[in-house]
C-alpha cells in the first residue's frame, strides 16, 4: 500500500505494480492531472446501516458541475483537471453533507459514508405550523427564489421501457436546454440535441410496443415551479388537503415537509405526495408523489402508446420525483424521474405482460453568460417520442459529458444486447 497526504486527509491505496514507496507530492499529481480529465468512481452509503443512497447528489458546487448516484447508490463523475484542487460535496435528504478533496478520489472507486444529520432542540416549543400557509409563501416567493434571466441547463436524459424483466428499449442523451425563466412558461423552454444513444430489443413478433409518450417533454414540464401543478395551485376550490409533517433535512437545508392528497376523494385531484420547502427562504426544494390508485384509469391515455386495439392496459403505479439545486442565490431544476408500472393483456388471453418505463433527467452543468435562443432548426422536437429518433453509429461519444451510471439490474439486463448500441454524434454542429 501507498499513502499521499492532502490537507487533513490521508489517502491510502494500492500500489500499482513498479510503483516505488517514495510519496508522490501534491504538485506532481496537479501536474499530471492538468494534462487529462479527472474521473471520480464511487458508492455512497449510509455509515450506520451500510445501507446504498439512491439519487443522492455528487457535483462541485462552486462550478455548477455534478451528477446523481443511481438506484444502487454508484456515481461516475467527470471533471475539468483544472478543477482538481476542488472538493467534491456529497448531498442527500436526510443526511450531512460530505466535502471530500477531488485529489483524494482522482483514480479511485471509492465508497463514501454519509452520516445522519439530527436536527437538535435545545428546548420544546409547540408551534402551529399552518400547511396553506407555507404553500402560500413558496409560490409568493418564486421570484425572490427562482432565476429572472434565461439559462443553459447542460443535462443528461434517459428512458426506457421493460418487458417482463427484460429492456426493449433504452435511450439517454446529453441535452444543452434553454431555460426560460420560471414565469415564461414550460413551452418557452429549447432543447438542442448533443449526444444520443440507444438500444433496441423489440421482437418482431411481439403484438404490442409500448414507449413513454413524448418523454422530453414530460421531463421539462415536471419543472414544477414552473409549469404548476394543480396540488400548488391554492385558487379555490383546490381540491387538496395539506398536512405538515414536520421538519427534515433536505440536501442539508431545513425544510418543512408538507404532505398533500386529494380533499375527500374529490375527482379533480390526482395526486398525493409530499412537498418540501425550505424553512428560511421558502423555495421549493423539491417534491416526491404519485397518481392516486383511484386516478390511474384516467392518466392511461395521455403516458402511454399501444399499437393493438386488441389490448387491455391496466396501470398500477405512476410515481414522479423532482429536485431542485441552489446556484449563485438561485434555485434551479437538478433532477427529475418518472417511473410507471402497468400490466397488459391481449384480449381473450389470460396471462398477462409487466411493463415498467421510466425517464430521468439530471443537471449536469447551469451556464448563465451568454445566454441566447438556439436557432429553430437546431432544436429537438420535445413533443415526440424520443427513442423514434433517428441515431447513426459512432463510438465513445459521452467524452467529457457527465451521464448517470446504470443500475445493476438495468447493466445486466442491457449485457445481451450491447451489439445492438447506436451511437450518435451531435446532430446539430456548435457555430
Amino acid at each position: 500500500l501507498g499513502y499521499r497526504v492532502l490537507g487533513s486527509h490521508i489517502l491510502i491505496y494500492r500500489k500499482k505494480n513498479g510503483e516505488g514507496t517514495a510519496v508522490r507530492p501534491p504538485q506532481e499529481t496537479l501536474a499530471r492531472d492538468s494534462i487529462r480529465q479527472i474521473v471520480v468512481r464511487g458508492h455512497v452509503y449510509d455509515r450506520i446501516t451500510r445501507a446504498v443512497i439512491p439519487f443522492a447528489t455528487i457535483g462541485i458546487v462552486e462550478e455548477n458541475i455534478g451528477t446523481i448516484t443511481n438506484s444502487d447508490g454508484i456515481f461516475t463523475l467527470k471533471l475539468p483537471a483544472s478543477l482538481s484542487g476542488t472538493s467534491l460535496v456529497v448531498s442527500h435528504l436526510g443526511y450531512m453533507n460530505q466535502r471530500i478533496p477531488v485529489q483524494l478520489l482522482n483514480e479511485q472507486r471509492v465508497d463514501i459514508y454519509l452520516d445522519r444529520r439530527v436536527i437538535s432542540i435545545q428546548e420544546v416549543i409547540i408551534r402551529y405550523i399552518d400547511p396553506n400557509m407555507v404553500l402560500e409563501k413558496a409560490m409568493d416567493r418564486r421570484k425572490n427564489n427562482y432565476a429572472p434571466e434565461p439559462v443553459y441547463l447542460t443535462a443528461f436524459y434517459r428512458e426506457g421501457v421493460q418487458k417482463n424483466d427484460k429492456y426493449v428499449c433504452y435511450s439517454e442523451a446529453v441535452f444543452k436546454v434553454y431555460k426560460t425563466p420560471f414565469d415564461a412558461g414550460v413551452n418557452s423552454d429549447q432543447v438542442k440535441l448533443r449526444k444520443s444513444r440507444k438500444v433496441q430489443n423489440s421482437d418482431p413478433i411481439d403484438t404490442v410496443y409500448l414507449k413513454l409518450k413524448a418523454g422530453v417533454q414530460s421531463a421539462l414540464r415536471l419543472d414544477i415551479v414552473k409549469c404548476i401543478p394543480d396540488f400548488l395551485d391554492l385558487r379555490p376550490p383546490s381540491g387538496y388537503a395539506y398536512g405538515y409533517s414536520g421538519i427534515v433535512s433536505y440536501h442539508d437545508r431545513d425544510a418543512y415537509a408538507i404532505r398533500f392528497e386529494p380533499d375527500n376523494g374529490d375527482d379533480r385531484a390526482l395526486y398525493t405526495g409530499t412537498l418540501f420547502i425550505d424553512k428560511d427562504n421558502y423555495a421549493i426544494l423539491g417534491a416526491d408523489f404519485e397518481i392516486s390508485p383511484s386516478c390511474l384509469e384516467k392518466a392511461a391515455d395521455d403516458l402511454i402508446l399501444r399499437k393493438s386495439l386488441k389490448l387491455v392496459v391496466r396501470l398500477e403505479k405512476i410515481s414522479y420525483a423532482v429536485s431542485y439545486a441552489s446556484s449563485n442565490g438561485r434555485y434551479y431544476l437538478n433532477h427529475v424521474r418518472c417511473d410507471i408500472r402497468l400490466k397488459t393483456r391481449l384480449r381473450h388471453h389470460l396471462s398477462p405482460d409487466h411493463f415498467s418505463t421510466f425517464l430521468e433527467l439530471a443537471t449536469c452543468r447551469i451556464d448563465t453568460a451568454n445566454v441566447v435562443k438556439f436557432p429553430r432548426q437546431e432544436t429537438l422536437k420535445t413533443q415526440v417520442i424520443f427513442s423514434d429518433q433517428p441515431f447513426s453509429p459512432g463510438d465513445d461519444f459521452w467524452g467529457a459529458n457527465n451521464i448517470i451510471t446504470p443500475e445493476a439490474k438495468l447493466t445486466e439486463a442491457l449485457s445481451g444486447i450491447m451489439g445492438k448500441i447506436e451511437d450518435a454524434p451531435d446532430p446539430v454542429k456548435e457555430h
